[in-house]
């Protein structure tokens, strides 16, 4: 399949766009203008064809890794880059998530405001599935164990605009199918802490 992962050189990007190419798909990863953090995907996928020679020797890896340097919030212009159909939009491109800018109203609103334009640009691709990667701030501090059809409490800013922007999501999803007939599905994955390498070393 033909694919869009935003935030490609996170911690979660990078897995993601590592698994999605051993499965043989064709990605295009979205990553920041200038991104410092270019080196560290790019040295992933070299590792990944130096250890499955054999399977990459009739396609490689490289071949189907498609590096997009692109704003967050042009997202919505995507398809001037693509010129092809895509079937899934993965949008992990999120600032603020690992620094005191998640307690910043106005950095969190901007991403929600992105995200609305990923999914608008998910649409210009013709993508029936957009993945969105929420958290766990989402449902706020608990006593008890969390469960996934809990309701959200989230305390922290950060956790207000992932709630958010999942409702705005569905609610434009359901519109299209409605109005347009067009149908993309949306999926709301609340990730918890997840570790592994390329992890800051302080993370756990």
């Amino acid at each position: 399949m033909n694919l869009v992962v935003t935030g490609a050189t996170s911690f979660l990007g990078t897995a993601l766009i590592q698994e999605l190419l051993h499965q043989g798909h064709q990605v295009y990863a979205v990553v920041r203008p200038g991104s410092r953090n270019l080196k560290s995907l790019t040295d992933s996928i070299e590792e990944i064809c130096s250890c499955q020679r054999e399977y990459l020797a009739e396609r490689r890896s490289q071949d189907r890794l498609h590096i997009l340097e692109m704003e967050l919030g042009a997202l919505d212009n995507i398809a001037s880059l693509i010129k092809e159909t895509c079937d899934i939009f993965f949008h992990f491109g999120w600032d603020g998530s690992g620094s005191r800018n998640r307690i910043k109203a106005d950095v969190q609103q901007k991403n929600v405001e992105d995200g609305v334009k990923a999914l608008w640009g998910a649409r210009s691709l013709k993508c029936r599935r957009f993945v969105f990667s929420g958290s766990q701030a989402e449902y706020g501090v608990c006593q008890t164990v969390m469960k996934e059809d809990m309701d959200c409490h989230p305390i922290s800013e950060y956790g207000r605009a992932k709630v958010e922007f999942g409702r705005r999501a569905h609610d434009i999803c359901h519109v299209w199918e409605t109005r347009d007939h067009y149908r993309m599905e949306y999926i709301h994955a609340r990730i918890f802490s997840v570790y592994g390498p390329g992890d800051h070393p302080w993370s756990l």
